[in-house]
């Protein structure tokens, strides 16, 4: 029989049980599915399917089948980008595993998958650079503690079509300027 392993705290999901979850969720979102939709499908409650999101409890085999029929993917789409995956060629990968795990839960979140659906719906690519340097922009302002919501209301504004794309971004970068240069940033 097997001991369970004294260096793992009972009630502590494991690794790939938060995987999993993540990866569940942002399937789920990214078709437009709710968890009450989802839950339905598969035979649970919608607080069981927060529950294998959160990676609390773990998802049986017979389960994730279900999950992976109801969410169409296959079921080793929930397992693809796994952070704890042993290198293949035995390096060091551990930047690379925190990079795979910060990726997967920003494109798990909300605003993450609205971020992606829009800047992907963007064709030209001036605009889409002007876009990402905007955004790189918000990023620095954060390191210096200035709090702008013109970027996402930008990239909110970009992908609803209801501004022209470079005139906004226009705006954005005269009213802004000034800032970037108090901060001592430069695009």
């Amino acid at each position: 029989m097997l001991n369970p392993s004294p260096d793992k705290s009972k009630g502590k999901p494991e690794p790939v049980d938060i995987h999993v979850g993540r990866r569940i969720r942002m399937r789920r979102v990214w078709m437009h599915v709710t968890q009450m939709a989802l839950a339905e499908a598969i035979g649970v409650t919608f607080q069981q399917v927060q529950k294998y999101e959160k990676g609390t409890n773990r998802v049986g085999a017979s389960r994730l089948q279900q999950i992976a029929h109801a969410l169409d993917a296959p079921v080793s789409y929930f397992f693809e980008d796994m952070p704890d995956a042993a290198a293949v060629d035995g390096g060091d990968r551990s930047g690379q595993k925190r990079l795979q795990t910060e990726i997967v839960e920003f494109a798990s979140s909300h605003e993450g998958l609205a971020l992606i659906r829009a800047f992907s719906r963007i064709t030209d690519q001036k605009v889409r650079s002007r876009t990402l340097g905007l955004v790189n922009r918000h990023e620095s302002h954060d390191r210096f503690h200035l709090s702008y919501t013109r970027p996402k209301r930008a990239l909110e504004l970009v992908a609803s079509g209801s501004q022209p794309s470079s005139r906004l971004l226009d705006r954005y970068d005269t009213r802004h300027a000034r800032a970037d240069r108090i901060a001592g940033i430069t695009a």
